[in-house]
């Protein structure tokens, strides 16, 4: 809730009209944007168009002021919650393919390189970006946003382009549109663990 009203003041997520937790659950109630998610066959059947929209729609967020963002910590937050999660064992397969032990390795030896650099999505994937012919009205489900490391977002929106478009070759239409100054694959690869190790 924090950070759907951090963004609708900056006219990139709907007004809040409503907040409940009953027996353990939220419930946000937003209004409505009127357009479709990045995963309407509109969109779908354009995919160059559609992964240049997306990369371009992220450098948006991650270009926003990060004074009054809500959330400061999201990498030392999710860093901590992935060292809990290693220690019981936790992993999301389908991210993190490799041996654990490895993966596990490989996360304790780049950990040092998250920062909190940038107002963060936190689930940067297709269905989360509302638009209207090609045109950013704004994002849905801020849950897990806050200010963080930018290559978290740049992560998912790799994954759900080749996810939900069932090829990797837009990636690089995405990361042009996004501004490749900014990659850092060691960060990169870090977010994915991150990605893997976190609920």
């Amino acid at each position: 809730m924090k950070m759907t009203r951090f963004m609708h003041e900056h006219n990139l997520a709907p007004a809040v009209l409503g907040y409940v937790s009953e027996n353990g659950k939220d419930y946000l109630l937003t209004e409505a944007l009127n357009g479709e998610d990045g995963i309407e066959e509109a969109y779908i059947m354009q995919p160059e168009r559609l992964a240049e929209v997306f990369g371009a729609s992220l450098s948006i967020i991650h270009n926003l002021p990060k004074n009054d963002c809500p959330l400061p910590s999201r990498s030392a937050e999710m860093i901590a919650e992935s060292e809990s999660n290693i220690l019981r064992g936790y992993v999301d397969n389908s991210i993190i393919t490799e041996n654990f032990n490895k993966a596990v390795k490989r996360f304790f030896e780049l950990k040092h390189l998250a920062t909190d650099d940038v107002v963060i999505h936190g689930d940067y994937c297709l269905p989360n970006i509302i638009m209207k012919d090609f045109r950013l009205l704004g994002f849905v489900d801020w849950g897990t946003g806050g200010i963080g490391d930018r290559h978290y977002d740049l992560f998912w929106g790799i994954w759900t382009l080749r996810y939900n478009l069932k090829s990797d070759k837009y990636r690089n239409i995405f990361l042009d549109a996004y501004g490749r100054r900014e990659l850092d694959p060691e960060r990169l690869e870090l977010c994915r663990l991150l990605a893997g190790f976190t609920l």
